[in-house]
């Protein structure tokens, strides 16, 4: 538990600034798409400034508080499926295989489509 008062304060403001661009994505028609992808781009100052502990802990918060309070609920489940990538991303691109990098990140994308895919179909379409 050594985290400073600077790297709360930074995950507090963009987890907030996360979850605003989050709800946009209910309020404009077209951002459907373009708010989840921005608000998962807010995570990459926490990422580069605080530890990892901190920029998932801001994560788990953007989904959970965009899950809660925004209205669009596609744009929240997009981005609780897909937003983490920019945390995962150095980890990937640190695999020395060009071949093996590629097909870690292609299976992630899959896998993580096909799980949004999967509840998608399981929630909005139950009969």
């Amino acid at each position: 538990m050594n985290t400073t008062a600077k790297e709360l304060a930074l995950g507090g403001m963009f987890t907030a600034l996360g979850v605003v661009l989050l709800c946009l994505g209910g309020v404009v028609p077209l951002a459907l798409y373009a708010c989840p992808i921005l608000a998962s781009a807010v995570l990459l100052p926490v990422r580069e400034r605080c530890r990892k502990q901190v920029a998932w802990s801001c994560y788990a918060a953007i989904a959970l508080l965009g899950t809660l309070l925004g209205p669009d609920k596609e744009a929240s489940m997009l981005f609780v499926f897909l937003g983490y990538y920019p945390l995962v991303k150095p980890k990937l691109d640190a695999v020395h295989s060009r071949a093996l990098r590629l097909s870690t990140k292609l299976l992630l994308a899959v896998l993580a489509v096909a799980a949004a895919g999967g509840y998608f179909s399981y929630s909005f379409f139950m009969k």
